[in-house]
């Protein structure tokens, strides 16, 4: 039942992708505290946001100038690399923690997407499922970050040009503001973006707010982005809550937009429970 109430909560679109109005969506920090649980540092330094009716305009003049850069990175050079992912999943009530981690091979280029597992890696998986036949206590980490791999994000990861210009095309325009960006100056562009729910999870969802910012260079090239996601609902007599952080490093090869750094926090609550699972992979080119 838990899984159930928490699944709808966290219903939604992967990858960069994902509406109130622009007033009613919770700030990071305020979102964060909603969930009882502090988020990141956000790498993104943003300015006091400017309460002008004009900020809507400018932030869709910047939309517009985004969207045009997005559009000539088709990400046809080929792209190569090392991921790393780490899996880290808690339980405050069930008192347990679980730590995983995998390295694999990725590639996309004019075969396509590939990813490779070297043989000690697959041996490890394997080693750790037939030790749980014998002993379903077991832990099986390798398995575990193996299995959080998605295709979807890892796409948009290798080409974080399709992935923004899809949310580009969907959100509303809030404010735009001088910023920065890893200690280098930026602009900061906040979106807000309309709820994608299925029609299961309507039914039951109370709230959906969702805000994108994207910090963009002196180059005109995003150089960061980050999704807040914050949902609230009820499951028959169970409320439950989910409140989910995305966080993104782009780097620029050739025409390709790619993050050096994907961060996923997913912090949920119901039935008296609470749970909390971080993902984050790190590529390195080749």
């Amino acid at each position: 039942m838990l899984g159930l109430a928490l699944g709808l909560a966290a219903a939604g679109p992967a990858g960069p992708a994902g509406a109130p109005p622009a007033s009613a969506l919770l700030p990071p920090a305020v979102s964060a505290g909603a969930a009882g649980a502090a988020a990141p540092a956000t790498p993104g330094a943003p300015a006091a946001p400017a309460n002008t009716a004009a900020a809507p305009a400018r932030a869709a003049e910047a939309v517009a100038e985004l969207a045009a850069v997005l559009a000539r990175l088709g990400a046809t050079d080929p792209i190569q690399g090392t991921l790393e992912l780490q899996l880290s999943r808690q339980s405050t009530e069930e008192h347990w923690t679980d730590q995983s981690r995998v390295t694999v091979e990725v590639e996309d280029g004019p075969q396509g997407f590939t990813m490779s597992l070297s043989r000690a890696g697959s041996r490890q998986a394997l080693h750790e499922l037939r030790a749980q036949i014998l002993d379903p206590a077991k832990h099986t980490p390798t398995y575990n970050a193996l299995q959080a791999l998605n295709l979807n994000e890892l796409s948009g990861d290798l080409d974080g040009a399709a992935a923004l210009a899809q949310d580009l095309s969907l959100a509303h325009p809030v404010d735009v503001q001088a910023s920065s960006y890893l200690g280098r100056p930026a602009r900061l562009l906040v979106l807000s973006l309309p709820p994608r729910l299925s029609a299961e999870a309507r039914k039951h969802v109370k709230t959906a707010d969702s805000q994108l910012s994207v910090w963009i260079g002196a180059d005109g090239l995003p150089v960061g982005a980050e999704k807040i996601e914050h949902t609230r609902g009820r499951f028959l007599v169970l409320y439950f809550e989910n409140l989910r952080k995305q966080s993104w490093t782009f780097g620029h090869k050739g025409n390709r937009l790619f993050a050096t750094r994907h961060e996923l926090v997913d912090n949920a609550s119901g039935l008296g429970q609470d749970f909390r699972s971080s993902t984050v992979a790190t590529l390195t080119l080749r």
